[in-house]
């Protein structure tokens, strides 16, 4: 609405965040084992939502204006790099590092670990599990609107663009090992990696076969990219 970066960084990252914490507590918090109603639980969020936000904000598209330092093109050599893809490639690097650090050298780590590899034991310790659950899905839709910034300000935004994006984030999921950051970087190398060559029917039936694949192999989160 104002086009201001950094106030559309903050208020994505805080709303969203809050809103996963709502939608956590009062509606996902008992289907923590059953990945299917959870699943088509939240797709049909993503449906009110886009469609709430089609009667706020219309059907046209928008953009978010990205700072003047970003909307540069860098020279490097005969090469020539848009400020802004470097910038998202050196985010999407930073907090891959950051959450590895946060998963495997801190406390707070160990405690989620602990809570997804045995939260009965957990509990015994003394670890609230569903206050940790909570937080970890907090974290996960704060950083779903760190990247819905980043991503508007590159594509735009306009109604649909959800669902198209939704197949991706599932392949990734499917080829990574759900619950695995190793494998959910080499899942997104792999799976754009396939986007970006070929022909456009080329591409679908790589696309495609990743996931099929996934399936069938049945990776589990604790086998996949170790």
């Amino acid at each position: 609405m104002t086009g201001n970066f950094y106030l559309g960084f903050l208020s994505g990252v805080i709303v969203v965040g809050l809103l996963g914490i709502l939608l956590e507590h009062f509606l996902l918090k008992d289907l923590a084992n059953e990945n299917l109603r959870m699943m088509l639980i939240t797709m049909g969020i993503a449906l009110f939502l886009q469609d709430l936000c089609l009667l706020l904000w219309g059907g046209n598209p928008l953009t978010l204006t990205v700072p003047v330092y970003l909307n540069k093109i860098i020279k490097v050599g005969r090469f020539n790099f848009a400020a802004f893809r470097l910038f998202m490639i050196g985010a999407a690097v930073l907090l891959f590092f950051l959450l590895w650090w946060f998963q495997k050298s801190t406390r707070v780590g160990s405690i989620v670990r602990a809570a997804v590899d045995n939260a009965e034991i957990a509990e015994g310790l003394g670890i609230h599990v569903n206050y940790v659950k909570l937080g970890v899905f907090a974290l996960g839709a704060a950083l779903s609107g760190f990247g819905g910034v980043i991503g508007c300000s590159f594509m735009g935004l306009y109604p649909g663009l959800d669902f198209e994006l939704l197949p991706y984030a599932f392949v990734v999921v499917v080829v990574g090992g759900m619950g695995n950051l190793t494998g959910a970087l080499v899942g997104s190398v792999i799976v754009a990696s396939s986007t970006i060559s070929g022909r456009p029917s080329s591409r679908d039936f790589l696309f495609y076969s990743l996931c099929t694949y996934g399936h069938c192999a049945r990776l589990a989160p604790h086998r996949a990219f170790r």
